[in-house]
């Protein structure tokens, strides 16, 4: 009821935002535990294992990496060469994940790591003047992590105060968007007791969420004590965690923030990218508001354990026990490059001649000149929408939906290269079927494909359409 309102994953937007808070939240768990023992080698391999499976989610999480070891240090100043022993076996348990990915895209790409080639040109596309729109073409696909990562890291050389800029701008979004999921309204437990009062109700209530016209920053005089309650209450609950357990205490928060962090390095922020962290708010504020209840009174403290023990030994060998615990995450981590394997690939490549040949010999238009169809595409069709000329949503990354001075049909193409795809029509056609299997020959555009011909298959059916100036 709200996407709308509030950009979030949901059932039509499956992203790896929820997976990655539950990774996160897994994360942060087997961390604590490992933290207040880091002499139990088990729990270093189970956390660093659970680190590697969250850089295979999203791979920003890397930056939990050398936070985890840092934080390591800071609880255990004292621990000298054992640190280096814990802190290699999480590093080499992370690494046991992450190695059969690495050794897949050295197979694909030519390049051995994590990273993918579509996320690299998309980074050097966000540092720029007109962020945005991203062209997968730029370079050979074995260049192309090369030549994104550099291209970012260029611009941050000679911009550094723009880039600064964008990037405080972005984690100061995600810290306010976290903290607005924090309750915002004086009278809202009247309010729920009402028939008629719902998300949506609540949402509208709220200036900030306004997108038509935009929030210019105005906070009502209840909102604004609100807002100073609820840091309030954060306050008190990170002093609270500070004070029973040091940094043990303060692991979450540093997670949430180096998240937030890495997210505004690629220029986003907010809504569902901050999703995997901002529940961490939600615990510290929850705490704050039981150190209060308990000063006054209202609730009592439970004796606590005195920390969980470490897990018992086990009568294998250890260096056996190693192998296997390396070798298990080894196996988990191949998963993604097998399934690749064995699942056959749905949009094999095809030729400009082959693809030419499948939309020419069912229609009286014939094939456009090798020169002027320089692109063939196929992948999956996904919410094609009608414009009339100088019709559109707007001018931003999504060009299938901006504004252009001729009518035309405008779609995304889900693939093994997504793209916007236009294609340009007088009229919208009498059926478009969603999600069908698409072939598009066109050429490449600034941040879109413009279509000449596009084919669709669905249940045995065929579609073709051919754009108005494919001549007979």
């Amino acid at each position: 009821h709200l996407a709308d309102r509030i950009n979030v994953s949901h059932s039509k937007l499956m992203m790896t935002d929820l997976p990655m808070a539950l990774g996160a939240a897994a994360l942060t768990w087997l961390l604590l535990r490992w933290l207040q023992h880091p002499d139990d080698w088990r729990r270093s391999l189970l956390a660093g294992g659970m680190l590697g499976a969250a850089v295979l989610i999203r791979s920003q999480a890397i930056i939990f990496l050398p936070l985890a070891l840092i934080l390591l240090l800071a609880v255990h100043p004292g621990m000298g060469k054992s640190w280096l022993h814990s802190a290699g076996l999480f590093a080499l348990s992370t690494l046991a994940v992450l190695l059969p990915w690495m050794i897949r895209n050295r197979l694909v790409t030519g390049v051995f790591g994590y990273a993918q080639p579509m996320q690299a040109i998309y980074l050097k596309s966000q540092y720029s003047f007109t962020p945005g729109a991203f062209d997968l073409t730029d370079a050979p696909l074995e260049r192309r992590i090369e030549q994104g990562f550099g291209g970012a890291l260029e611009f941050a050389r000679q911009h550094p105060r723009y880039v600064t800029g964008f990037i405080g701008a972005h984690f100061l979004h995600n810290e306010m968007a976290a903290l607005l999921s924090l309750p915002m309204r004086l009278d809202l437990s009247a309010a729920l007791l009402t028939d008629d009062y719902t998300p949506r109700a609540y949402v509208d209530s709220l200036p900030y969420w306004d997108v038509k016209p935009r929030w210019r920053g105005e906070w009502s005089p209840a909102t604004l004590l609100l807002l100073t309650g609820n840091l309030l209450l954060l306050g008190i609950g990170l002093g609270t965690a500070w004070r029973h357990a040091r940094w043990i205490g303060l692991t979450p928060w540093t997670l949430h923030l180096a998240y937030s962090l890495s997210s505004a390095l690629a220029r986003v922020s907010g809504s569902r990218f901050i999703l995997p962290v901002d529940w961490i708010l939600i615990g510290y504020y929850i705490l704050g508001w039981a150190t209060i209840l308990r000063g006054l009174g209202l609730v009592r403290e439970q004796e606590r354990p005195g920390g969980s023990p470490p897990l018992q030994a086990q009568d294998a060998p250890r260096g056996v026990v190693l192998a296997a615990a390396l070798g298990a995450w080894l196996l988990f981590g191949a998963l993604s490059p097998l399934a690749e394997a064995v699942i056959p690939e749905r949009y094999p490549l095809i030729t400009p001649e082959a693809a030419r040949e499948q939309f020419f010999q069912q229609s009286a238009c014939s094939a456009p000149s090798r020169q002027a169809s320089d692109v063939v595409l196929q992948g999956r069709a996904l919410f094609p929408r009608f414009y009339k000329a100088a019709d559109g949503y707007g001018r931003g990354p999504w060009a299938a939906y901006n504004y252009f001075p001729f009518p035309r049909l405008g779609f995304l193409l889900a693939g093994p290269q997504n793209a916007n795809v236009l294609l340009p029509m007088d009229a919208p056609p009498e059926t478009f079927p969603q999600a069908a299997d698409a072939v598009v020959i066109g050429r490449q555009e600034d941040g879109y494909i413009l279509a000449e011909a596009v084919l669709l298959r669905r249940d045995g059916q065929t579609w073709t359409y051919i754009t108005a100036n494919c001549q007979p």
